[in-house]
């Protein structure tokens, strides 16, 4: 969800657009974005753990600090490069954000972060909360019509 939230938020970036990988004349636009419980700002995740079984993620080891390269709290600027709610901007594509309110990995409140700021922005933006959804399983289940119904209307010709 991460991944395809700063996707969607970074098109024309040239610093993210991968020139020197060759594919310069390639467009890394997309037209339409489905956000999976993503973590967008690294730095709140732990304020909104849900309880005490819930990842902790401001560890050296976490995923977030594996990811830019260290500590998240000792890297702000490598993680606001890594948050797609930096990039944000009024023509961003629509986004479907679909996550669960009992999710233990990702806390809920980071797609209410990024709904917020695509908001702010008139970015196009439905955002899908599963009830007593975790993460993965069940919240993809509820959620992929939605996704797939929000993809033909968007993808159409």
């Amino acid at each position: 969800g991460s991944l395809v939230a700063l996707l969607g938020t970074s098109c024309g970036m040239a610093a993210l657009e991968g020139a020197d990988l060759g594919n310069a004349d390639q467009s890394s636009c997309v037209q339409a974005v489905v956000d999976w419980f993503g973590p967008t700002d690294f730095l709140q995740m732990d304020a909104h753990r849900l309880n005490a079984q819930a990842m902790v993620h401001d560890t050296p080891d976490s995923p977030e600090s594996q990811l830019v390269g260290g500590p998240i709290r000792g890297n702000p600027d490598k993680v606001a490069r890594a948050n797609p709610i930096t990039y944000v901007t009024s023509d961003d594509p629509p986004f479907l954000i679909v996550h669960g309110d009992a999710d233990l990995l990702v806390p809920h409140h980071q797609s209410v972060l990024l709904e917020a700021a695509l908001t702010k922005a008139g970015v196009p933006v439905r955002f899908v909360t599963i009830p007593g959804g975790l993460h993965g399983g069940d919240t993809e289940a509820k959620g992929f019509a939605q996704a797939l119904a929000f993809l033909a209307e968007r993808l159409k010709p």
